[in-house]
């Protein structure tokens, strides 16, 4: 009985403690803010451990890991759980158009947000006439911020919280689970995860770059080698060991990538890693994310998110960034260290790498969240992407509206802590406990961009002086206590000058009047690697939304380029606010100004920048002034076409502000319409509801578009109607029927109308319609309109384009039709020109009617080796307004990139493209117009570039600069067919010696042990300059030659050139095969150099067989009896070699 009445009292007591229990719990669910059932919490003592049952397995770094209850039935109910809670929101609130959805199977991890925006009300974007909205009684004020979501960010905490939501979801976490690895079992999930490999990563255009980008030294290795799973976690090691991958090696460490590309990616969420990382020099362990696809762009235009990256040489710090902007090398980025944050520093003082952490972001579309162990140290709000020929940023929250996938790696060496040192011990690991993906259980909020949301200025902003001038200090005069100065230099207040010696740059300021102004003067005496090398600096606020306007005046010792940057400091990444401005100095002062909006958050310390470093040319910077300026944008404004020839702005319907209806205009009269752009399909939805007068009560356009007369154009759009069917003509046809839809050309105010007829009709599939025309005079403020109007119907439009199909080109007026000669190397290199510099190794031939490069070493720039046309200092005369077609043929022994471009004097380049070679030759061809006249040559850069690590040979073919469209027709032809036209062919490149030496080379024997000559080259005056010091003991001992050049058997030839010497000299010309015997096919010792200068003339013809391999030779070393004179000079100019003979 005894032992009965025990039993009963502690069945007893154990009921009433569960009861006291539940009711505790249910007392406290309701206000704890952290989701228990999942355990989000994110100290690093997990409270849901996991059994260790092997006391003896290794431990990482030594340290214990935090363990989890091994109790995979518990999480699989919990993970249910909140299944069932994420599709009971979504069966609840899908009828509102609020819904989540959590996709698994096909479409795992897709999550979609059904959000529909519609305008409610009156439409009031981009409109002249808001229309009102005939459903107004039913949908006024639902919508009435354009935020259909209410509720709390919760900024401060990244577990659980409430929704403002009258209560409705008080007892719901913020975030319910998606997806996970808990890495329970013995082997990676290869359900979840995948790898990369090698040590290149591949571009979009399926070329390959080596070290991924970031001159990293490990081979990514797929399988065991590298990655295990054991004891609840993920175990990625990087090892001291050589390998090979399909592009070559060795590598002298290993690792791995592992990633859930093609298997899981989300859209918004919070994404959860707990992880301990490894110590050691060179080691760059990350956990980061990039998009499913590039939508946007090549990197970073479609987005990065860094959730963590480390140091292994920094034990107390992390950083979390974004890269956004556009394609590399224009991209910016957005980030910092969470040693930056002093609350974070300050909660946690001992925080260290190899220790298990919590890393997690909360991404939401108005903001990205970075946490450690729970506690917040950034929020970054303000991001854009915009591509490349696209005339405005892509709509907010672009790049990062997206899916993206996870990545964890631990990468050796490269940009980010440098390569491993004698300090560095392998192997290394980096363990993962688990990764984490939630969802958030209320609706995101509505996108805000708040780069065009102005921003007050606060009390500790670097203000304005008196002239509106927010520079201090302009005119290099005064001195202020406690103001940053340049070291040294007196009257310098406010203004810093950094020498990068990591960057090698060297260079001292002082301060010299010019024109009763002072100048800061930096005179440059190790121009170093990168304009940033050397720096001018004062610091500036620039706020959010507002306009400015940067002036001041510069001139150089010559012809060279600065760039000029706002941008913020380490702590905001270096981000450019304004890009860089890239400026021509010439030897005179000029005054250069350019404006810019502030569309990233207020920066108080901004830093202006002038770059100055990469050219040793001296530089001179004064009267510098940024002032603010209205922040203004018109839509309407003239629209020049896009590079690629586009005349419309934001066909696709995704640029420009939320709305993504940039650049279009709705009208109305007697007419209704609702005008959307749904997020997800990019499309723009129109609600047209009947009108009383015809087609015109309803109209979209867009204004300033560029038409030329007598030219050809093509239109083309994308269309659908649902409901009743709905057509499409063009305003030349007088359709009345209420059903149609009509487009059309028209002057501004409309009154002229220059497209033609066109009927189309739209169905209930989207298909793409188009028509051409051809106005009969020149517009450069022309509209495009739609007209809309009928029955009610709903229409769906896309991909509205008109592109300039065909010039019409009078060529009488343009000049020059066809630029480069020798285009298909036909006639070996002659009419091209090339560029070595030192630091490369290559050659550059002509093999079987192709350019033959072979490239051993690409130097350390793109501009290292260079083939172009016209030779070195000469340029071709390019008109304004002309459409021109750039076309060549090239393949590669290895993939690699390859730039062309067009440049001027001053390297300005009017366009730039960059091309992947393959083993295949292909066909690459650009139509451009130049907004102004231009002298710019051609050039095809073979440097350093993605791709171009090792020795490989570049060919080329059938290069063409010319008027797009221009034919045959065009040159100019003979009266009759016995005519000769156009016959004669110079084959000497550079003959001037304009600004170039080059191709000419200079031979000199001056070997150890040999004849002992000395002489240089150089250009004065445009003229060659060989200074001859010792001549040598035989004539060939100093040449001075061009080579290979082509000539052919039976030519006439004629020779003329110009020649001074500082003293009275002989000389000899030798025509001749370049190697071997060396054969002779011309050869004249009687010419005499004296002070006075003389002119020569020679004819002759070629009676050997045709020689591709010819070399131009002035022998200048012991000829006749001058074996005794001293040094001199000897001058050239206007050489030339003219094949004489009909082609």
């Amino acid at each position: 009985m005894k032992t009965k009445k025990i039993g009963l009292v502690v069945t007893l007591a154990v009921a009433f403690l569960l009861s006291i229990s539940s009711i505790l719990y249910l007392t406290t669910k309701n206000n704890v803010s952290r989701d228990e059932s999942l355990n989000t919490n994110t100290d690093s003592k997990d409270t849901e451990k996991k059994t260790d049952n092997k006391d003896s397995q290794t431990k990482i770094n030594n340290k214990d890991k935090q363990t989890k209850t091994d109790n995979k039935e518990s999480l699989s109910n919990d993970q249910k759980s909140h299944e069932v809670l994420v599709n009971n929101i979504t069966e609840s609130t899908t009828a509102n158009n609020n819904g989540i959805t959590v996709e698994y199977g096909e479409n795992k991890g897709v999550v979609n947000n059904n959000n529909n925006p519609i305008i409610n009300g009156d439409i009031t974007t981009g409109i002249d006439n808001p229309i009102p909205n005939k459903n107004n009684d039913v949908n006024n004020g639902s919508n009435s911020n354009g935020n259909n979501n209410s509720g709390d960010i919760n900024n401060g905490d990244n577990n659980g919280g409430t929704s403002n939501n009258n209560g409705t979801n008080q007892d719901k976490p913020l975030w319910a689970l998606a997806w996970s690895d808990e890495f329970n079992g013995n082997a990676l999930d290869k359900t979840k995860w995948n790898f990369d490999e090698g040590n290149w990563g591949v571009n979009a255009e399926g070329a390959p770059y080596a070290g991924w980008g970031n001159n990293e030294k490990q081979n990514y290795i797929a399988g065991d080698n590298n990655v295990e799973v054991r004891d609840g976690q993920l175990i990625i090691t990087a090892k001291k060991e050589q390998s090979y991958d399909k592009y070559g090696g060795p590598y002298d460490y290993t690792s791995a990538k592992v990633k859930t590309k093609d298997l899981f990616s989300k859209k918004y969420g919070k994404f959860e890693i707990k992880a301990k990382l490894p110590a050691g020099k060179g080691l760059w362990p990350a956990i980061w994310m990039l998009p499913e696809g590039e939508k946007y762009g090549q990197w970073a235009a479609s987005g990065e998110i860094d959730i963590m990256e480390a140091w292994g040489s920094k034990m107390d710090s992390v950083r979390g960034t974004i890269h956004y902007g556009k394609a590399y090398p224009n991209n910016v980025q957005n980030g910092k260290e969470s040693s930056q944050d002093l609350e974070f520093k300050k909660k946690h003082p001992n925080f260290k790498i190899i220790d298990y952490h919590t890393y997690s972001v909360e991404w939401e579309p108005n903001e990205i969240r970075w946490y450690i162990d729970g506690d917040i140290y950034q929020t970054i709000t303000n991001w854009y992407s915009q591509g490349v020929n696209q005339p405005d940023k892509y709509a907010f929250p672009a790049p990062f509206d997206k899916n993206f996938y996870l990545i964890l790696n631990l990468a050796v060496g490269g940009a980010w802590d440098g390569d491993p040192d004698s300090t560095t011990v392998f192997p290394k690991s980096m363990a993962v406990d688990y990764v984490r993906v939630y969802e958030k259980t209320k609706p995101y909020d509505t996108p805000v961009d708040r780069s065009t949301i102005k921003e007050a200025y606060s009390s500790d902003a670097k203000l304005p002086l008196g002239d509106g001038n927010f520079v201090y200090n302009s005119n290099f005069d005064k001195d202020v206590t406690g103001a940053d100065n340049i070291i040294g230099v007196p009257d310098t207040a406010y203004w810093s000058f950094l020498n990068l010696p990591s960057y090698e740059g060297q260079a001292s300021v002082s301060i010299e009047p010019i024109n009763n102004k002072n100048f800061a003067h930096i005179d440059i005496s190790n121009k170093g690697n990168q304009d940033y090398s050397l720096q001018l600096i004062q610091r500036v606020t620039v706020g959010r939304a507002r306009g400015y306007k940067l002036t001041f005046d510069a001139k150089s010792t010559g012809d060279r380029n600065i760039s000029v940057k706002i941008g913020g400091d380490e702590t905001r990444g270096y981000t450019a606010y304004a890009g860089n401005y890239t400026v021509p100095l010439t030897s005179e002062v000029k005054t250069y100004s350019y404006s810019f909006n502030m569309a990233s958050e207020t920066d108080l310390k901004a830093r202006l920048e002038f770059n100055v470093g990469d050219d040793l040319k001296g530089v001179w910077i004064g009267n510098v002034k940024l002032e603010e300026i209205e922040f203004i944008r018109n839509d309407n404004d003239i629209k020049k076409p896009l590079a690629n020839g586009q005349e419309i702005y934001n066909g696709t319907f995704d640029l420009g502000n939320t709305s993504r209806m940039t650049y279009w205009n709705i009208n109305a009269v007697n007419g209704q319409a609702n005008a959307s752009v749904n997020e997800n399909t990019r499309e723009l939805k129109l609600d047209v509801y009947p009108g009383y007068n015809g087609v015109s009560n309803i109209s979209m356009d867009q204004r300033g578009l560029e038409l030329k007369e007598k030219c050809t154009y093509k239109v083309s759009f994308k269309g659908r109607a649902e409901g009743e069917q709905g057509t499409l003509a063009n305003v030349m046809s007088s359709v009345t029927n209420n059903k149609s839809l009509q487009v059309y050309l028209a002057n501004i105010d409309g009154s002229i109308k220059y497209s033609t007829a066109k009927d189309f009709t739209l169905s209930k599939d989207m298909k793409e319609y188009s028509f051409e025309f051809t106005p009969t005079v020149s517009d450069s403020n022309s509209k495009m309109v739609f007209d809309f109007g009928g029955d009610k119907k709903t229409i769906y439009m896309d991909d509205i384009s008109m592109i300039k199909t065909k010039d019409f080109v009078d060529y009488s007026q343009v000049g020059q039709l066809f630029f480069v000669q020798n285009g298909d190397f036909s006639d070996g290199l002659n009419q091209w020109d090339h560029y070595i510099d030192s630091a490369a190794d290559a050659s550059i031939i002509e093999e079987n009617g192709e350019a033959k490069i072979s490239v051993n070493n690409p130097g350390t720039d793109i501009w290292h080796v260079i083939l172009q046309q016209p030779a070195a200092g000469k340029t071709f005369d390019m008109k304004a307004g002309i459409q021109y077609l750039i076309s060549f043929d090239a393949r590669a022994t290895v993939n690699r990139e390859m730039k062309v471009s067009l440049e001027n004097a001053s390297y300005a380049s009017f366009l730039a493209q960059t091309v992947n070679l393959t083993d295949k030759m292909q066909n690459y061809s650009f139509k451009f117009t130049l907004p102004s006249d231009q002298q710019l040559a051609l050039k095809l850069f073979m440097g350093k570039l993605n791709g171009a690590g090792k020795a490989h040979d570049v060919f080329i073919d059938n290069v063409k600069l010319e008027v797009n469209g221009a034919s045959e027709e065009a040159l100019p032809k003979p009266d009759n067919p016995n005519n000769n036209v156009n016959t004669q062919k110079e084959l000497v490149s550079n003959n001037s010696f304009d600004s170039t030496i080059n191709p000419w080379t200079l031979s000199v024997a001056n070997w150890n042990g040999g004849p002992g000559a000395d002489a240089t080259a150089e250009v004065e005056n445009s003229q060659a300059k060989i200074n001859v010091k010792k001549v040598g003991t035989e004539n060939w001992n100093v040449q001075f030659k061009l080579n290979p050049l082509t000539m052919t058997k039976g030519h006439k030839y004629k020779v003329s050139f110009d020649v001074k010497a500082s003293i009275q000299r002989e000389i000899e010309l030798a025509i001749q095969h370049n190697g071997g015997s060396y054969e002779t096919f011309f050869l004249t010792n009687g010419i005499v150099a004296s002070p006075s200068g003389n002119h020569y003339e020679y004819e002759f013809t070629m009676d050997k067989d045709t020689d591709s391999e010819v070399q131009f030779v002035y022998n200048l070393g012991k000829v006749g009896n001058n074996s005794e004179i001293g040094e001199h000079i000897v001058y050239f100019d206007n050489i030339s070699l003219i094949d004489e003979s009909v082609v």
